[in-house]
């Protein structure tokens, strides 16, 4: 029973095999015929290909300067961004350190102040 069965899956991996072997050899034969028609379309599509190459470099000419603004801009609106975040919790603080300036500045005597200085 174990023979009949790694015998079928032999036969089967062998016909697999083969049918992956016919489509390589049929692939290559069809390469190298139609090979000439793919250098006959190459060389006709050349000049295109060229244009096109050409357009795409003034193109990205024409919209480099206003990739460049707009990214400086965006930069520098980021980087006030994280500095606004960065400061926040230290104007916080001193605020808070302000106040309770004032309000001890407040109770104080004047003449406790003046001793102070």
């Amino acid at each position: 029973m174990e023979t009949l069965l790694l015998g079928s899956i032999f036969a089967a991996a062998l016909v697999f095999a083969a049918i992956l072997l016919l489509v390589g050899v049929i692939r290559l034969v069809l390469g190298v015929v139609f090979l000439p028609f793919k250098i006959l379309f190459a060389v006709l599509l050349l000049p295109f290909w060229a244009a096109r190459f050409v357009l795409r470099i003034a193109g990205l000419l024409l919209v480099l300067p206003f990739l460049v603004v707009s990214g400086g801009a965006v930069l520098l609106v980021v980087v006030l961004g994280g500095l606004l975040i960065a400061a926040l919790p230290v104007a916080v603080v001193v605020g808070v350190a302000a106040l309770l300036w004032m309000m001890v500045r407040a109770v104080v005597r004047p003449s406790t102040a003046v001793a102070l200085r």
